[in-house]
């Protein structure tokens, strides 16, 4: 068996920018957001939970059926287990999704609701206009 060459993104941007010289900026909506989204929802957002599903109620509401949003808090219990109780200590773990989950969310989507999706929303699009109208200084 060959050995396996892992790239992150961040090494894969940093080698387009040297070999092309172009602007490399890669974006996740709930980082450029993710002080604002810490005074909306309760946590910061995982998968399918509070965050992302208020976003999805405020883009595209017609594909979400809040009657079915539950909570899972398996992916809190298995990190309190792991951490013994500092979840901010928490180091990168790779385990296959389902063990992080028992109903496909990590999270809290019962609490989702669409005026919390469209202040996330203001947020993201607001800090992505400020860093773009400022990368041409900054890069």
């Amino acid at each position: 068996m060959g050995m396996v060459e892992m790239f992150s993104s961040e090494l894969i941007g940093q080698r387009a920018r040297v070999e092309t010289g172009a602007k490399i900026v890669s974006i996740d909506w709930w980082v450029m957001a993710s002080e604002e989204i810490s005074k909306i929802c309760e946590k910061e957002v995982m998968h399918a939970d509070e965050g992302e599903t208020s976003m999805m109620l405020a883009c595209r509401p017609d594909l979400v059926n809040m009657e079915k949003a539950v909570k899972d808090e398996t992916y809190d219990e298995l990190t309190r287990k792991v951490t013994s109780g500092k979840p901010k200590n928490m180091p990168q773990v790779y385990l296959p999704f389902q063990a992080w989950t028992k109903t496909g969310l990590i999270g809290d989507a019962t609490k989702a609701t669409r005026e919390k999706g469209e202040r996330i929303l203001e947020a993201v699009v607001s800090n992505i206009i400020q860093f773009l109208s400022q990368v041409d200084q900054l890069l």
